[in-house]
């Protein structure tokens, strides 16, 4: 038996509960439909919304510990209301997912937009950014820009060379 956030008390099965399949005793599923139409709910931006939420707010989630668990926060105008989300962020484009713009920042109008898988690799907080001709490049930017493959790039960093001589070193 559990006590739900509402004040409602509910029976749940601890794996549901351990995993973030259930977590309530059904009243956020009952605000999702108040916010979101029936065939709303399961288009790719309700969906992106759905998990923006879960992420940031359910200790349960599997990806908690990456999201609520370090501080990362929905903006309230988001929180339980899917409408306001679409109204700033519009649909979501085919191929592309939700981003932050700045990883450390929370969800917000101006600091989210929708990304292509390519610039979400860019944009992860465990990359590591080289300085090449001047600028600042992630290792896949380099890779595509100067056509090397991911084991020779890394092998020769991992034997000391930079990275701008390994660039030199494929012309």
């Amino acid at each position: 038996e559990c006590l739900c956030e509402c004040g409602k008390s509910t029976v749940a099965v601890q794996s549901q509960l351990k995993s973030g399949k259930r977590v309530s005793c059904g009243c956020t599923r009952n605000r999702s439909s108040k916010i979101a139409s029936r065939g709303e709910r399961k288009t790719p931006t309700f969906i992106s919304w759905q998990s923006m939420i879960l992420r940031c707010t359910n200790p349960n989630a599997p990806d908690y510990h990456r999201y609520g668990g370090r501080g990362i926060e929905v903006c309230p105008r988001w929180i339980g209301n899917f409408q306001q989300f679409k109204e700033d962020m519009g649909e979501r484009p085919s191929g592309h997912t939700l981003d932050r713009k700045e990883n450390n920042r929370g969800y917000s109008p101006d600091n989210c937009k929708w990304s292509t898988h390519k610039e979400q690799q860019n944009n992860k907080r465990s990359n590591k950014f080289y300085e090449v001709f001047g600028r600042q490049l992630s290792p896949l930017e380099i890779m595509e820009t100067y056509k090397i493959t991911p084991k020779k790039f890394y092998y020769w960093l991992k034997k000391g060379k930079t990275a701008m001589e390994v660039i030199l070193g494929q012309k």
